[in-house]
């Protein structure tokens, strides 16, 4: 698996693989030991032993039921969820679409968020108070949805009495800010999923409110019991920025898989 932030980086690391002279042909005793090591089973098993629980709760992103947009990190998070849900006794997601939910067989796990929420994040002007579209009104769903969309699943979680003390695995900026509220109103344990940590690097290209919203969102993380990276590139990275090793651990490899400090 070759995970990059874009091109460039993709571009990169398959002239490294050349010039290191990567083979072709690969014995199956070999396949199956990277499957062991790098798989979505052994990576949900480990997640579980960290957070202590077999009973698990899920923040997570999707996309709508008919669109076409596929993402790969949208992918991982429901790979994810499907293993977790093989390996826990019992998963409830919390999501803001169906698409990947209905291909995982997992749509009976999983609440949506409220009507207005999925109608504000697709911008649909039908349901949207018959909004027009343009730059102004983004802007101001844009804001509307950075409050409202983790206050969504913070109620969506309390309102369920039989998960108000399930550990978290929270994925996507809303999601992780709402775990991180349930953890200091209900001390519940929360483990981040980060896809790429550009909200602690790259902050120029965005308006002030955001850039406010970014910090906001980096110093919530230090609150959370782990943070889960997707490469070993990423956690290096992240551990620049972030001033707790002890909680980052990566989604595949050694790391992950070894003995919770």
């Amino acid at each position: 698996m070759i995970y990059a932030l874009d091109t460039e980086g993709f571009v990169s690391q398959i002239k490294r693989l050349y010039a290191t002279g990567f083979r072709v042909e690969i014995k199956k005793d070999e396949v199956h030991q990277l499957q062991i090591k790098y798989g979505f089973k052994e990576a949900a098993s480990a997640i579980t032993r960290r957070l202590g629980s077999e009973f698990v709760v899920m923040f997570t992103q999707d996309a709508p039921l008919h669109s076409k947009y596929t993402a790969g990190y949208l992918r991982v998070n429901w790979r994810l969820c499907k293993e977790l849900s093989k390996t826990v006794k019992d998963l409830v997601i919390f999501s803001d679409w169906s698409r990947f939910a209905t291909e995982a067989h997992l749509l009976t796990r999983t609440t949506q968020l409220p009507k207005i929420v999925r109608a504000l994040k697709a911008r649909d002007e039908d349901l949207i108070l018959g909004w027009n579209k343009g730059e102004l009104h983004r802007k101001l769903i844009k804001v509307v949805l950075l409050a409202f969309e983790p206050i969504c699943y913070v109620g969506l979680f309390l309102a369920d009495k039989k998960i108000r003390s399930r550990p978290i695995v929270a994925v996507g900026p809303p999601q992780i800010l709402a775990a991180i509220t349930l953890k200091m109103l209900r001390q519940v344990r929360v483990a981040c999923l980060l896809h790429d940590v550009l909200f602690f690097t790259d902050n120029s290209k965005y308006p002030l409110l955001f850039k406010a919203y970014n910090l906001l969102f980096s110093r919530a993380l230090r609150h959370a019991d782990y943070l889960i990276t997707v490469s070993r590139a990423h956690s290096d990275q992240l551990l620049r920025f972030y001033p707790y090793p002890q909680k980052v651990v990566t989604l595949f490899g050694d790391q992950l898989n070894s003995r919770p400090s």
